[in-house]
């Protein structure tokens, strides 16, 4: 018993040194930019040594990298607790899509190189392909509990639907990256629009999720 507490207590020592690295970087690349920033200054600025930053990310891109995955991580969460909502699909949807423009529209440069970084990232085990596939299941996932409740269209498969979604959010998100001025906020709420037509199916009326007559 003492040494599993022993060893719990050095995992959570690791967990507190390797999130105070990232927070620290996260500081001074905003402030800073990622390549103005080094390895010393991250490490002056958690408070840990050089190799200790070395010991949990490898080179400065791995905190890249990391502070991506964690950008990510907040997205899946927002769209996760939409999901959950008993709201019908097509409010659920334009619910993460105003919590998505509200961060994007911030033009946040650190913002733009982190997601950047996970687009050029097309590794299988890398974040971009994680992310795009845990978007995927988590469109899927509403949108099928859409179609059980009658709000979405049965006649196409919930995962291409799924795949559809995520496709086009992801061309809004790439023209933002590459546009400083990409109106980001009227793109998204257009999809929003759009997309009630796509997922009522031909023949239907009202936004997606609306009670049929």
């Amino acid at each position: 018993m003492e040494a599993k507490a022993g060893g719990g207590r050095r995992e959570r020592k690791k967990r507190e040194v390797r999130n105070r690295i990232a927070e620290a970087a996260w500081r001074l690349f905003h402030e800073q930019g990622i390549d103005a920033t080094t390895v010393d200054q991250i490490a002056e600025a958690a408070d840990v040594s050089q190799k200790t930053v070395f010991n949990h990310f490898p080179t400065k891109q791995a905190l890249v990298h990391e502070l991506a995955a964690r950008l990510l991580d907040l997205h899946r969460s927002a769209l996760e607790e939409e999901r959950q909502r008993t709201a019908p699909v097509h409010d659920q949807l334009g619910a993460f899509f105003a919590r998505a423009a509200e961060t994007l529209e911030r033009g946040d440069p650190l913002l733009r190189e982190l997601v950047l970084d996970v687009m050029r990232d097309r590794a299988p085990a890398g974040p971009g392909a994680r992310s795009i596939a845990e978007m995927q299941a988590a469109f899927a996932g509403m949108l099928a509990r859409g179609q059980e409740r009658g709000e979405v269209r049965r006649d196409v498969d919930a995962q291409l639907l799924a795949e559809t979604v995520a496709a086009l959010l992801t061309g809004i998100i790439i023209n933002w990256v590459n546009q400083s001025r990409y109106p980001v906020g009227r793109r998204l709420e257009t999809l929003r629009e759009l997309l009630g037509d796509l997922l009522r199916g031909p023949g239907s009326s009202g936004p997606a999720g609306s009670a049929s007559a």
